[in-house]
């Protein structure tokens, strides 16, 4: 596409119209993403994607905003947790439920986000080929100035969303992730192959990373849980003496089982 100084100024008027179609073509997107089951309806990310969208469609004047909308409403560290995560730090070994309660809630956050951020790009780049193939192939000034309105947006949000990647796969190694979960990144990342934002290679990387994630998570919940129960049941027994060897003697150790391939391995198999 042309560069935007060779073309004169955009007609403001013309500009108010195609922003109120590009945004609703990518609310349209919005709506099916939701019904496809990619994007959970009564989750605080539809929620937010459609209420930053609203807000946006109400100021057509302006350029396109509705990322920065989002990004407002996007989760950020409360006093409370940050007060649950310095508890965390100083907490003995004893008190492993104050880690898991922060990660659990970490967990959630980065989903929340993870999956509002990927929305939007989707629908984003779905609205600018939409645009693109309604205007046809003559550049006008208005168009132009629309698609870099957009792209400078998916910029930024691309930039948040590799922000939380890193943080994201640490998240995945450290707690409970359910099938449903896992199967709905992989088809995220389809997703971004067949927009044209990684390769097939990179897919491949990135499944194979939060594959091992999941298994890896449900090994260390599985070796988490049995050594609870066995602190549990010595904690009953009337012979506390005993209670401390017989804990040590029960933990499991490392590769002390043979793992057995969890649901997660078996459901991405078809995947990758």
């Amino acid at each position: 596409m042309a560069k935007q100084n060779a073309y004169p100024p955009a007609n403001p008027r013309k500009m108010r119209i195609l922003r109120e179609t590009f945004m609703r073509i990518v609310r349209k997107k919005y709506w099916d993403l939701i019904e496809s089951r990619h994007l959970p309806k009564k989750s605080p990310a539809a929620l937010k994607l459609l209420d930053s969208l609203a807000a946006a469609l109400s100021d057509t004047d302006m350029e396109l905003h509705d990322w920065s909308l989002l990004q407002e409403e996007l989760p950020k560290e409360s006093v409370l947790e940050k007060t649950v995560g310095f508890l965390d730090s100083v907490a003995p070994a004893c008190c492993s439920w104050i880690h898991d309660w922060r990660l659990g809630w970490s967990v959630q956050h980065e989903l929340d986000s993870y999956i509002a951020v990927v929305s939007f790009i989707t629908a984003h780049h779905h609205a600018q080929y939409a645009v693109a193939d309604m205007l046809g192939e003559k550049d006008t000034a208005e168009d132009v100035t629309l698609m870099l309105e957009s792209s400078r947006q998916v910029r930024d949000a691309q930039l948040h969303l590799n922000m939380i990647g890193g943080e994201d796969i640490n998240i995945f190694n450290n707690s409970i992730v359910s099938e449903l979960i896992i199967q709905r990144v992989a088809e995220f990342i389809h997703q971004f192959v067949h927009q044209g934002l990684i390769t097939e290679v990179e897919s491949k990387s990135m499944l194979r990373q939060i594959k091992a994630a999941g298994i890896a998570s449900h090994t260390h919940m599985r070796k988490r849980m049995k050594t609870m129960k066995s602190f549990r049941e010595e904690s009953m027994s009337p012979q506390p003496q005993r209670s401390e060897s017989v804990l040590l003697g029960r933990t499991a150790k490392p590769g002390s089982q043979e793992e057995k391939p969890s649901q997660e391995e078996e459901g991405l198999e078809s995947v990758i």
